[in-house]
């Protein structure tokens, strides 16, 4: 869970490319970071300002319907 207008701080972890995608399409860590590949090091930090269940996938290793690589992250008021 994480208040409205906090982050997430995306961290590249492995040895291979990895990146994180809202399953609605409405944010990427690739525009963060300029690319898809998101190397071990690499971090991305994305500021959610809208409350709601943000579903996201790895596009290498999931699909859209959250089958591999997947979670969801909850954003609510503080409280």
């Amino acid at each position: 869970r994480n208040p409205i207008g906090g982050s997430v701080n995306w961290f590249g972890a492995g040895r291979y490319a990895h990146n994180t995608r809202a399953a609605d399409g409405s944010w990427s860590t690739g525009e963060v970071l300029g690319s898809l590949d998101q190397f071990e090091g690499g971090e991305a930090l994305i500021i959610y300002n809208g409350p709601g269940e943000h579903a996201f996938f790895c596009t290498y290793h999931v699909n859209a319907d959250g089958e591999g690589i997947a979670g969801t992250l909850i954003v609510e008021a503080a409280g």
